[in-house]
């Protein structure tokens, strides 16, 4: 059975203008502004435009007794229509393609009113632009224009000439165009499997990614021929890399793929997102193996993206950028321990939380967590903790919210919250029950707060702390605990601090026993 077309879940129209940028609406009402005729689709576009979800029924009963509201359908689609019209215009001089789409539309136009001269020169404005990017598709169109055109123009002997190296011309792009869609076809395989097993599981599927791998494009980056070709090879190394846990071939991978992309600077605004994944790769890439020179500039770069790119819409870039900057910078100052950093990089997230979508919130609030817990700030670890912890992001990250669930224990027990405590071990368990996530890790720290919290003596807490550390540390020195490995060094190394009678920054700095 079909969907109603004005369901709550999805309307077209509603989608659409949640998508628009500050920059696109104001860019919409001036579009409108110039056009002729009744102007209530604005009526209705700022209605919707303040509508978490749209609601049919709602929206007639809003409009009841306009004219328009008894064929709100016909309003809408005019809208739907009339808000591309304006994404059109404004995106026209924000990228080549357009600029060259533009010229060639120009040339069309001049060739059908008899005006070849001039059609050929703007086909060489086009012709100059394809050519400095590559758009080999876009070139071909201008290439059979130009033949058509000079046909016109040439005596028989030239256009023959003419015509052997314009069909040279073709057959050149149409190899460009197939070796680039082998890389887009290749990247596209691997992102399938990437997005739906996510680690390598079985046999089958290692032989899928060794097949793609083991492709003749993918033996060296020269047999690339086009800028987005050599694009799709690194994204496509540095996601095998990953999943064959080979974390300094992903670097030497990542490497390469930012210097290509800073080599070609003239590229990086019409592909500032080839740019920013390069950027993401090597920064995740350094934090991983710990190579922290030169991180402070990668990161430094990543965050200026949007600002250097601020005729090819950047807001949009913006919203992408800035989460992963916070999460990134969050984790290297965790790991540097640069506090200081890191509450400066909190007062930026805070002053863009609430624009987050809500699944980059909760690992935002748990990375902040994180960090105060490691500093010893027990209850803004707390407070950032319960930001996420919240009903609303329930079916958000469930695995970031289970752990988070073990952290709020460890907090309340370091700020002494005993009376608390049973009633939160009862609310954790049957949580983490409900959510299937009751591992052996998370039993055995319930089984151990369980105890802890009805011991007095000293001498008998320590003992079950020590107890705990060496329990833990053969679970995961057996791969019991399914968890990542920063988290599992979190526990461990609060339960070092308990054992030795020190602060995190102390253990961090003499190391564990």
């Amino acid at each position: 059975m079909s969907k109603p077309k004005d369901s709550k879940k999805q309307d077209k129209l509603h989608s659409l203008i949640a998508s628009l940028t500050k920059a696109e609406k104001r860019y919409f009402k001036l579009f409108s502004s110039l056009q002729k005729g009744d102007k209530n689709y604005l009526k209705l576009f700022e209605y919707i435009d303040n509508q978490e979800n749209y609601d049919k029924t709602a929206a007639e009963q809003h409009f009841r007794g306009q004219a328009f509201a008894k064929q709100l359908h016909v309003t809408k689609n005019y809208l739907f229509k009339l808000i591309l019209k304006s994404l059109h215009q404004y995106n026209l001089d924000k990228n080549v393609r357009s600029q060259a789409e533009e010229l060639l539309a120009y040339a069309r136009i001049l060739n059908t009113k008899k005006m070849p001269k001039e059609a050929i020169r703007y086909l060489k404005k086009a012709k100059n632009l394809v050519e400095d990017f590559q758009l080999s598709s876009l070139q071909l169109e201008i290439v059979a224009l130009e033949r058509a055109v000079m046909y016109t123009q040439l005596k028989p002997d030239d256009f023959k000439r003419f015509l052997e190296d314009n069909k040279q011309t073709v057959s050149n792009l149409l190899a460009e165009i197939e070796n680039e869609m082998g890389y887009y076809n290749l990247y596209y395989d691997f992102l399938h499997f990437n997005t739906t097993t996510g680690i390598l599981q079985n046999k089958d599927q290692a032989a899928a990614v060794q097949g793609i791998i083991e492709h003749p494009f993918m033996q060296n980056a020269g047999h690339a021929r086009t800028f987005l070709g050599r694009c799709y090879y690194y994204i496509i190394w540095a996601n095998y890399h990953w999943f064959k846990s080979d974390l300094a071939k992903r670097y030497e991978t990542g490497q390469a793929f930012v210097s290509f992309m800073e080599d070609h600077p003239q590229r990086l605004k019409e592909h500032n997102k080839f740019y920013a994944a390069a950027l993401q790769i090597q920064i995740a890439n350094s934090l991983f193996l710990e190579k922290y020179d030169g991180l402070d500039e990668l990161l430094s770069k990543y965050k200026s993206l949007p600002s250097l790119y601020d005729k090819l819409g950047s807001e949009n870039l913006r919203e992408r950028v800035l989460p992963t900057y916070f999460n990134l910078g969050l984790n290297y100052y965790r790991r540097t321990w640069q506090f200081e950093k890191a509450k400066d990089l909190i007062k930026e997230v805070e002053l863009h939380f609430k624009h987050l979508k809500p699944i980059q919130q909760v690992v935002i609030c748990d990375a902040i967590s994180v960090l105060y817990f490691l500093n010893d700030d027990f209850e803004k670890s707390l407070d950032w903790l319960n930001k996420y912890l919240d009903e609303k992001y329930s079916s958000v990250r469930s695995n970031v919210q289970s752990y988070g669930m073990i952290r709020r224990l460890l907090l309340h027990y370091e700020l002494g919250d005993t009376m608390l405590l049973p009633y939160l071990l009862r609310n954790t368990k049957r949580y983490l029950d409900k959510g299937d996530h009751y591992h052996l890790l998370e039993s055995t720290l319930i089984e151990f707060f369980k105890r802890v919290i009805n011991v007095v003596d000293k001498q008998e807490r320590l003992q079950l702390f020590q107890g705990l550390k060496q329990q833990l540390q053969v679970g995961f020195a057996n791969n019991q605990f399914k968890i990542p490995k920063y988290q599992s060094e979190d526990i461990m190394t609060w339960i070092e601090s308990k054992v030795q009678g020190k602060s995190f920054r102390e253990i961090m700095i003499t190391g564990a026993d």
